[in-house]
């Protein structure tokens, strides 16, 4: 059994074209590259590890803002409010992880911590965009969920951060949440 699992599995790897390694990196995610060539496994993942690490080096450039928005969070929970998450496609499920940390435990256990993330309920988002559009998927749970103090967060890789507020600032009953509600 074991040598069959192998052999399924070296089939898909070389039936693959190009590799299946794809992690986002600093300005563009890898699988947008137009690979030239086959390009080996070993080489793809050792571009992912670079990407990934010129990534988190630029971190650093962006202190300030990390530091401004870890003081909104904080403010906001130690009034007793809550965080809204969203994001689309993979930042949706990075908006539910970060969510899920905050609520049951990061580095060690504390006490929860009040974090909804919006990208999580598929018959609310399916029954809104079918009900309203894709535009107001976010926007109605805002309305519905977000009063004044809460802070509103967007999680996204694709650098297109005003489709991330327009899916928010799209409804009537979001734009009066909004302008009461804080945004990270």
């Amino acid at each position: 059994m074991q040598d069959k699992i192998k052999m399924h599995l070296r089939y898909s790897l070389d039936a693959c074209d190009g590799g299946i390694i794809h992690f986002a990196s600093s300005r563009e995610k890898l699988y947008q590259h137009q690979p030239v060539g086959k390009p080996s496994h070993l080489t793809q993942f050792r571009d992912a590890i670079a990407a990934a690490t010129e990534t988190l080096s630029s971190l650093s450039s962006l202190e300030t803002q990390v530091v401004q928005a870890a003081n909104l969070i904080e403010e906001c929970l130690r009034a007793g409010n809550k965080l809204l998450v969203y994001g689309n496609g993979g930042s949706a499920a990075d908006a539910a992880h970060f969510a899920t940390e905050l609520v049951v435990r990061f580095a060690k256990d504390r006490r929860a911590q009040p974090a909804l993330c919006l990208a999580s309920d598929g018959g609310l988002l399916t029954a809104a965009a079918n009900d309203y559009g894709f535009n107001e998927i976010f926007a109605r749970q805002v309305a519905a969920f977000g009063p004044p103090g809460d802070v509103l967060i967007c999680l996204t890789t694709s650098r297109q951060i005003q489709k991330c507020c327009a899916c928010v600032g799209g409804s009537e009953g979001a734009e009066a949440k909004n302008d009461r509600a804080s945004r990270a």
